[in-house]
């Protein structure tokens, strides 16, 4: 049975992603097409990433950029939109709780990524440690960081044809 992948995208690994150039774009592109044609694969982001992807496009009138980001909150195929409810800001406020350099866009991504079991976070944010633990809890529920660069991208990318 292969192994399960629950790949949750950072803004700034969406970013990448869209607006990217060169290599690490490609592995970005090659990462996604991979993880969207398995079945024990799926990519997740936060409502709150398409809010954030949208301020700079909206800022500088690029609406073909806008338009792009809002099709990604509409609903793509291969994304999974984890919704800021209830749960997600408690659970948020839990890990700042225990983490006070935790800023808070921040910890509404790890609560999201946690809701949905992320075994891999896309990110290169510093503010986000390689491992986070679920605090509502009392067992540890851990995924991996994985930041942006050549090395990791292509690990992941390794692991997904595993």
């Amino acid at each position: 049975m292969p192994q399960r992948h629950q790949i949750y995208l950072d803004t700034n690994a969406a970013i990448l992603l869209v607006e990217g150039d060169g290599p690490l774009r490609d592995l970005m592109r090659n990462l996604t097409s991979k993880a969207s044609s398995r079945p024990s694969a799926i990519l997740s982001t936060s409502a709150l990433t398409i809010s954030e992807l949208l301020v700079k496009p909206l800022r500088d009138g690029d609406m073909r950029l806008v338009e792009v980001y809002r099709a990604w909150g509409s609903g793509l195929p291969w994304l999974q939109i984890v919704p800021v409810a209830s749960n997600i800001l408690d659970a948020a406020a839990q890990l700042r709780a225990r983490r006070n350099s935790l800023k808070l866009p921040d910890a509404i991504h790890v609560a999201s990524a946690l809701a949905v079991a992320t075994t891999h976070f896309l990110s290169d944010d510093q503010g986000i440690s390689n491992s986070v633990t679920n605090s509502s809890s009392k067992e540890p529920d851990l995924f991996e960081v994985c930041r942006l660069d050549a090395s990791s991208l292509t690990s992941l990318i390794e692991s997904l044809t595993a």
